[in-house]
């Protein structure tokens, strides 16, 4: 490319098939040279004639491709071979071989410039016998200092948008100036660019930034692809314990003078069942503001029934109902971050046994279920780079929750009394998680977490329903999907370390060790009542030893687990998929 916009040429030379869209330009979608000629010696003699050319290999021509293996194959078909040397009389080469750096080791730029800055110093002397011509120093950084004074700032005003009609170019110039004549700033540009981008509506924005020298203001033009309006979501995951789940998602989404979007999605398993509704509508207001209500009916069925993989042979019975609906309201906070305020009502039905000798052919389960009205606020960030199993970024949540309504209790043994009690119950509840990974090494990751809850939340009618309601610690996938008393309590402190050793950009060898502490455990008093133990009595904890194949749709994982409570509590299980959970009513 010798001419045109210098955005184009560098948004183009990014595009490589399967990880950037290429772009169109001049009707034709333009990929990354280096596909054709990943060393363009040729090109600089032909067209600049210089005096000497410093060439840095860091890449290497496809390797013979592998029987059984797609991507070796695919280069060796799309990428075309390269020479890389230069004649002695022209200049030098420094060459690198990396065989742990890939395509998209972004965060490992600052490593990768100071092994090349430091093997260029190291040929500095024959770099320097090569050119003759020498300049001060000083007279340069004065030259550059002068010349980018003399820039025209990034000033914004008038937008233009390619690609949308005249009710989504409404929306899309809102994200970045509430009136037609306000100036705004780069800044402002990149905040409404990602906003924008965030969102499925809009697939890709190309931006451009040209210069009014009459108005002294860019023009910011825009090429944007509207994403489909509807879509078929289809996932789940495949396990050797009973966690095997469907996933199945029907989207409508629209973009005008407002975005909306309306989902309709589930999961269908043996432990875990849901359907929601979710419909949500973003306004481009000056502070951007997103509205959603969620309609929910989800069911967790704890009792397991394979024992093929774990020790304990003391399987729960116990089994939880959802149905509720909220409305919430997300505005921006700080940087990276969302506040959201919900008001919601809910209908939480438990089902359980009080006692662990159970007649099936005669005993019926007791039942509690709550009728429940909720107020919340919370505040999240995340980064993660990954849905499970991360290895980069954070994760950071805090939530104030009230809850105000009424107990029933139940009773199922047809010997008792046919009585049903109710009382009323209002709590508030805070929590608290961060989860956390910090590179320190190419191969070696560490990662922590730490979890923390207070409720003021009242027993329930007996020990057993004041346990199923009670807060849960499961910070494992596995430990999602099964009832265990031991790590349940009112108020907790939690934390958790994880040591992850990435053995390439597919594997990665975990281990992660959780530690969890009631501040006041639950203890069983006469007549199965509830009451509160010794404070920071009780410790629990919980290991886990995994291999994880990472792919773009899902992961496979290979896992061996032990809790401390029930004792000899060890699983060892493969997983094929994300386990995938929609809201609940209590965060």
């Amino acid at each position: 490319m010798r001419d045109g916009d210098l955005g184009d040429a560098v948004r183009a030379s990014m595009s490589f098939p399967f990880v950037f869209s290429p772009i169109e330009v001049d009707s034709v979608l333009a990929y990354d040279g280096g596909i054709y000629n990943n060393f363009p010696t040729d090109v600089m003699r032909e067209d600049f004639q210089p005096d000497v050319i410093i060439g840095s290999v860091v890449a290497a021509n496809p390797g013979k491709p592998k029987e059984n293996n797609l991507m070796s194959q695919l280069e060796n078909m799309i990428m075309q071979k390269t020479d890389y040397s230069i004649p002695d009389s022209l200049g030098l080469v420094m060459s690198f071989k990396y065989n742990d750096v890939s395509l998209l080791d972004f965060d490992r730029l600052k490593e990768l410039h100071d092994i090349g800055y430091n093997r260029t110093m190291s040929m500095m002397d024959s770099i320097k016998a090569r050119i003759h011509r020498r300049v001060d120093h000083e007279d340069i950084q004065l030259k550059r200092k002068i010349y980018r004074e003399n820039l025209p700032q990034f000033r914004f005003r008038d937008i233009y948008v390619n690609g949308a009609n005249e009710q989504q170019q409404i929306y899309i110039k809102k994200e970045f100036h509430t009136d037609d004549d306000e100036i705004f700033t780069y800044e402002d540009l990149k905040r409404g660019y990602f906003r924008l981008l965030a969102d499925n509506m809009i697939s890709e924005i190309i931006p451009h930034a040209v210069y009014n020298e009459e108005e002294r203001l860019f023009e910011l033009h825009l090429n944007v692809k509207m994403g489909d309006d509807f879509s078929i979501r289809v996932g789940g995951s495949v396990s050797t314990s009973s966690s095997n789940q469907i996933y199945l998602g029907l989207g409508y989404q629209n973009l005008n003078t407002y975005s909306k979007e309306i989902l309709f999605d589930g999961q269908l398993g043996k432990i875990y069942n849901n359907a929601q509704l979710m419909v949500k509508f973003d306004l481009p207001t000056r502070i951007p503001v997103s509205y959603r209500f969620i309609a929910s009916f989800s069911t967790f069925d704890y009792y397991r029934k394979d024992k093929l993989f774990s020790k304990n042979d003391r399987p729960s019975f116990n089994s939880k109902k959802e149905q509720f609906a909220k409305f919430m309201v997300a505005l921006p906070f700080l940087t990276n971050r969302r506040a959201e305020f919900g008001i919601g009502y809910g209908k939480l039905t438990d089902y359980y046994y009080q006692s662990n000798v159970i007649d099936f052919d005669n005993d019926r389960s007791d039942e509690s279920y709550y009728n429940l009205f909720s107020g919340s606020i919370g505040f999240y960030g995340s980064t993660l780079n990954a849905r499970q199993y991360a290895t980069k970024g954070y994760h950071e949540r805090l939530i104030a929750q009230i809850f105000r309504g009424k107990e029933f209790f139940i009773p199922g043994n047809p010997t008792a009394e046919k009585v049903t009690s109710d009382k009323s119950q209002s709590w508030l509840q805070i929590s608290y998680i961060k989860e956390a990974y910090h590179q320190m090494s190419p191969k070696f990751t560490l990662g922590w977490m730490a979890e923390a809850l207070y409720s003021s939340k009242n027993f329930s009618e007996n020990y057993t329903a004041t346990m199923m309601q009670a807060g849960e610690f499961a910070p494992t996938p596995h430990s999602k999907l099964m009832y265990n008393a031991a790590f349940r309590a009112n108020q907790f402190v939690a934390a958790g370390i994880k040591p992850i050793y990435v053995i390439n950009d597919l594997f990665q060898l975990r281990t992660e060790f959780y530690g969890f502490l009631p501040i006041y455990p639950i203890e069983r008093g006469d007549f199965d009542k509830a009451y509160y133990g010794k404070a920071f009595s009780k410790f629990e904890y919980l290991g886990e030893v995994s291999v994880v194949c990472q792919l773009p749709f899902g992961a496979i994982s290979a896992y061996v687990n032990h809790y401390s409570s029930p004792k000899k509590e060890w699983n060892v299980g493969l997983t094929i998929g994300w386990q995938l959970f929609n809201y609940r009513f209590i965060e």
